[in-house]
């Protein structure tokens, strides 16, 4: 016994939707990874992460027709802990410990996941970042690209320009000549 199920969820506060990152557990597999919960329908979830406080919910004590029993009792949780993941004040989204027990989480348990969703809050963080840092290096290579081949044109149009130019020029200087040294 123990805990059988552990959830990561990142919140989209524009929808109001909380987006699974990745779960694992005992019970059956019943949603793939990018799969939304709409926190309207999550009322606990909803409150943990508007309020950016863990909460303890209990199967037992939630209405039989809510969306939040149904989706504990599906994966064999009786009770769940809901720790918020912060990041610079603001909530990301949720980690999520369901536990088989009816008793609440012990202290110790709420520490460890504490500890779990500060780690985590920090490698989405790094996650979000890196991914920002490769956008820009792409959009850097584009444009570094383009400059390239800007740059073959400047020179390409010096080149046509220099030649169309010299060429008329060249006779000009002929005749000038010509005239200086008085033979024409």
């Amino acid at each position: 016994e123990g805990v059988c199920w552990a959830h990561l969820e990142t919140v989209d506060s524009s929808t109001q939707t909380a987006r699974m990152l990745r779960e694992i557990g005992f019970a059956e597999w019943t949603r793939s990874a990018g799969s939304t919960l709409p926190l309207d329908n999550f009322p606990t979830l909803r409150a943990a992460i508007e309020q950016q406080r863990l909460a303890i919910i209990t199967r037992d004590a939630l209405p039989a027709a809510s969306a939040e029993r149904d989706w504990l009792a599906r994966r064999g949780g009786d009770v769940c802990l809901i720790v918020p993941l912060l990041n610079r004040g603001t909530t990301i989204g949720a980690f999520l410990l369901l536990d088989q027990k009816r008793s609440a989480f012990d202290g110790e348990e709420i520490n460890l996941a504490q500890g779990i969703a500060n780690v985590v809050s920090s490698a989405l963080e790094n996650a979000r970042l890196y991914e920002s840092l490769q956008s820009r290096a792409r959009a850097l290579e584009s444009a570094y690209t383009e400059l390239q081949g800007l740059d073959r044109a400047k020179d390409q149009f010096i080149q046509n320009v220099s030649h169309e130019l010299r060429t008329p020029l060249i006779h000009v200087l002929g005749y000038a000549g010509l005239l200086a040294d008085g033979t024409f």
